[in-house]
């Protein structure tokens, strides 16, 4: 998995980790809210898999090394059913990736860990919180807030009621790796400064894809700071989910608009996952530079978060 340092941001680490806990407090109890994106897969494949918005609203009690978290509930799946998960151990360790350090919260329950207040089923829990995630994306994109790099994620499967295996992943981060990217003539150029960011809207089935600090190409005059793929294509599969686009325009932040920008067009764009725990995805573009009447394929692959 390839990283640049020049991305990865360490939220805020934890107090054990900087100054010691301390075990005479009878309670020492912290809390952490995630809004997610749950991934939810039938076992019998006799329905689609489905992904939607979720809300984990997680306990940790640092003294006795345990958790538990709730559930707000699911839309399409067990319709309306929130559910309290048992209290469950957890290890808390640092994590390095070159010169940052951060915190990572490990948990997992073998078996049934049956829920304390609605009686699904929880299965084959694991979990991990991490406090590094990738950073940049500095450019303000009109209608699309900056992601924060300064939260926690939280990456968890678990299977619920016997019948679904549910993941959670966050649906707007920003992917950080390498890009390499090929003209017409067969000259390449490989960056690592290209940052790319999946904003997931469930309900309406659709993606955007931005692209910071774009260069295609050793002679491009300039970089373009952001560049925005709009309306792409969100297809759920049972372990992940595929975006999809073809003869775009993309839109290039204007003040405080999103204008055209035909001289680039994108003739097609295709994003996938490609781990299990969803925090990778690999993604493949073709893009025609009108004016100069030339070609790029571009190749990514990278994550948004280090586990």
């Amino acid at each position: 998995m390839k990283k640049s340092k020049l991305f990865l941001s360490a939220a805020v680490i934890p107090a054990l980790l900087l100054t010691g806990c301390n075990l005479d407090d009878p309670e020492n109890l912290d809390s952490m809210d995630f809004n997610v994106m749950n991934h939810i897969s039938p076992l019998d494949s006799s329905d689609e898999a489905v992904i939607e918005e979720g809300l984990y609203s997680f306990t940790l009690d640092m003294n006795k090394g345990n958790l538990f978290f709730k559930n707000t509930g699911f839309k399409t799946v067990q319709m309306g059913t929130s559910f309290a998960c048992k209290t469950t151990p957890f290890k808390l360790s640092t994590i390095t990736d070159e010169t940052l350090m951060g915190s990572l919260y490990s948990f997992s329950m073998a078996g049934d860990a049956q829920s304390s207040n609605s009686g699904l089923s929880l299965s084959n829990l694991s979990g991990k919180i991490s406090s590094l995630s990738i950073s940049g994306g500095g450019v303000i994109v009109p209608g699309y807030p900056m992601v924060s790099n300064t939260t926690n994620q939280l990456v968890m499967k678990y299977t619920l009621a016997d019948k679904y295996v549910v993941r959670t992943f966050n649906g707007d981060a920003l992917y950080g790796g390498q890009t390499v990217t090929t003209d017409d003539s067969g000259v390449g150029f490989t960056s690592d400064k290209m940052i790319y960011r999946v904003k997931i809207d469930p309900a309406n089935k659709k993606a955007t894809l931005i692209i910071y600090e774009c260069k295609f190409s050793e002679s491009m005059p300039m970089t373009l700071k952001a560049i925005v793929l709009e309306n792409l294509t969100l297809n759920v599969t049972s372990t992940g989910y595929v975006i999809t686009g073809n003869n775009l325009t993309p839109m290039l932040p204007e003040g405080e608009e999103l204008s055209p920008f035909p001289g680039f067009m994108f003739e097609d764009v295709n994003v996938t996952t490609v781990d299990s725990d969803l925090t990778t995805i690999k993604v493949d573009y073709s893009v025609r530079n009108v004016r100069a009447g030339s070609k790029y394929t571009g190749e990514f692959e990278g994550s948004y978060v280090v586990i």
